[in-house]
């Protein structure tokens, strides 16, 4: 084994002494020649600060937080000004070490291979004689700083690196791994050996210090997202959680599959509570594709850094921890686009998305499509049109036939930010705790005069002509927009499985075989399946209880009749739900 200037390819066995130690060693002119050199990952930082400070501190060593933003960075103190101060001070800093209640030696034992401790000693003892009493004294302590954070003087920097790098070389070249577990062939036993060397300089002369650190927990977390692409960046934003996230995914299959190599796609999936398991299928989807980028967004971080009622976002709909309003913190989110657009989960895309974001807005908030079903219960002949027209009128202060549907919305993230429309949302929903369509009223009041009406075939409800039995859709809607419906759900380019019929619950509706054209191609395909033949069987247990009921309320009826040929009618009549009884057969 060559020890080179890169050693990427045993990154998987080095962990961060790979990519970040060993390369500052053998390249270390170019990072200025510096006399200290420090260094910190993606997850572990020195807390500038003391531990007694943080209530939540563990064994006084370790502070966690649920991610890395600007707050965390005040909270450890880690400003330029002060790691100058304390770093300059000393020729060693490391981190403070945690006590395991067990000795170094037998905690290792207990969770990994110790053959690679015992090798690495033998090695130790063999080439680094000074070092090896100390050796000794480390792995039969109970303290250890196992994590590799350091500031260093250049020279004691280079020494560490040295014994370090020999003993790992040594170890991966010479050692029999052919029996450890995966885990273990991942080479833990170095974290060990470079809190070793740090204990052994610990017990120099040179000036030294410990510092506590910070855990981050979500270190991959998007506070700030900016284009995935520098050109050609079509942004498309989901909400979602994990019911809903392998919906999510069938969509963006359609979204894959009518998609254009001209152009890059930057996919959000905004969220609270989604699976590791669901955002490692989704991002698998686009692993060989160069122009797709998926990125997940944790809410629960901007819920608790906006100062905002949450329980005016709380509902009764599927999303009972106020998903559904997820959507009205799209430009706050998304400061650094210009427009985004935002896509209900439960949507098939037929064409390429990239020619609805290339629709022109204007000067208007949002782009949007008529709720085409809203406009047929406000129309006439329906129960709840005079309350929709009372209600559009008075509090939205709409005409009911100006009402959107939320489902899909090209949002003017600039102009939305400059007419404070996040603040606007919430000051309706503190006079209006209780909308009756949730966000989508909020949407309809906030940008009213500040729309533009999209062709509806980018948003075509599929259950429109689901609940016209008594009156006919041609006689239920004005015929302008009856005619562009019709036409729309011909051709739909975006096709909304809105309203409680969905396609995979209820695949014998009409359309719902575009839904299961993506659906088999997607990872979620027998996912889908399995829930299908689940509620199948719920559907099919539940009539057999309403079939038991039924013959035992017969059986007890009949026995109060003394005709036999009478009771035997009557009991049919009753297993078989209701049917009539004809006169002239009793």
């Amino acid at each position: 084994m060559i020890l080179g200037d890169s050693i990427s390819q045993l990154n998987s066995d080095f962990f961060e002494l790979t990519g970040g130690i060993h390369w500052a060693w053998k390249n270390y002119d170019e990072l200025g020649n510096s006399d200290r050199i420090g260094f910190m990952c993606c997850r572990r930082q020195f807390i500038f600060d003391s531990i007694n400070n943080f209530s939540n501190n563990y064994c006084g060593a370790v502070v966690n937080f649920d991610r890395f933003d600007d707050n965390t960075l005040r909270s450890i103190k880690c400003s330029p000004k002060i790691v100058i101060k304390i770093v300059s001070k000393y020729d060693f800093i490391a981190a403070s070490p945690v006590d395991y209640d067990m000795a170094v030696y037998k905690h290792f034992n207990k969770y990994h291979n110790v053959d690679g401790i015992v090798f690495c000693l033998n090695i130790i003892k063999q080439r680094y004689k000074k070092v090896y009493p100390y050796a000794e004294q480390f792995f039969n302590q109970n303290l250890n700083s196992c994590c590799s954070l350091f500031t260093m003087k250049r020279d004691i920097f280079f020494e560490c690196c040295k014994f370090v790098f020999d003993i790992a070389f040594g170890f991966v070249k010479n050692s029999d791994r052919s029996n450890y577990s995966f885990k273990d062939r991942r080479l833990f036993v170095m974290e060990r050996i470079t809190g070793l060397y740090f204990y052994y300089l610990s017990k120099q002369d040179e000036i030294k210090h410990r510092l506590p650190i910070s855990f981050i927990k979500q270190p991959e977390m998007v506070l700030n997202p900016k284009p995935a692409f520098e050109i050609n960046n079509i942004p498309l934003v989901f909400v979602s959680d994990t019911d809903y996230s392998k919906i999510a995914a069938i969509a963006i299959q359609s979204i894959i599959e009518n998609s254009s190599k001209v152009n890059n796609y930057d996919i959000f999936i905004v969220g609270r509570e989604i699976w590791n398991e669901d955002k490692r299928r989704i991002s698998n989807m686009i692993l060989d594709l160069k122009n797709f980028s998926i990125r997940f967004i944790d809410m629960n971080y901007f819920l608790a850094n906006t100062d905002i009622d949450k329980s005016l976002i709380c509902n009764s709909s599927r999303f009972s921890k106020g998903g559904t309003y997820y959507r009205l913190w799209i430009p706050r989110i998304f400061k650094n686009y210009d427009k985004i657009l935002y896509l209900d989960s439960d949507i098939i895309v037929t064409c390429d998305i990239a020619e609805l974001y290339a629709q022109d807005i204007g000067d208007n908030i949002i782009g949007a499509v008529h709720d085409i079903e809203y406009i047929r219960i406000a129309y006439k002949k329906h129960r709840l049109s005079d309350f929709i027209n009372k209600y559009a009128c008075e509090t939205l202060k709409i005409s009911p036939y100006d009402y959107i549907q939320a489902g899909v919305i090209l949002f003017n993230v600039t102009l939305a930010r400059k007419e404070s429309f996040f603040e606007k949302s919430f000051d309706f929903l503190a006079k209006n705790p209780n909308p009756y369509n949730n966000d989508q009223d909020v949407l309809n009041f906030v940008c009213k005069g500040s729309i533009k009406y999209l062709p509806v075939n980018w948003n075509v409800e599929w259950h429109c002509v689901f609940f016209c039995e008594d009156h006919p859709l041609y006689q239920s809607l004005p015929a302008k927009f009856y005619t562009e419906y019709m036409e729309a759900r011909k051709n739909p380019y975006i096709l909304h499985y809105s309203s409680d019929f969905k396609p995979w619950s209820m695949p014998m509706l009409p359309l719902a075989e575009i839904f299961w054209q993506y659906a088999r191609r997607s990872p979620y395909n027998e996912v889908i399946l399995l829930e299908l033949i689940r509620v199948i069987n719920i559907e099919q247990q539940r009539k057999y209880k309403e079939k038991r009921r039924r013959k035992f309320f017969a059986t007890l009826i009949c026995a109060l009749i003394p005709s036999c040929n009478m009771r035997h009618r009557i009991r049919d009549a009753i297993v078989n739900n209701g049917a009539k009884i004809k006169k002239d057969r009793i």
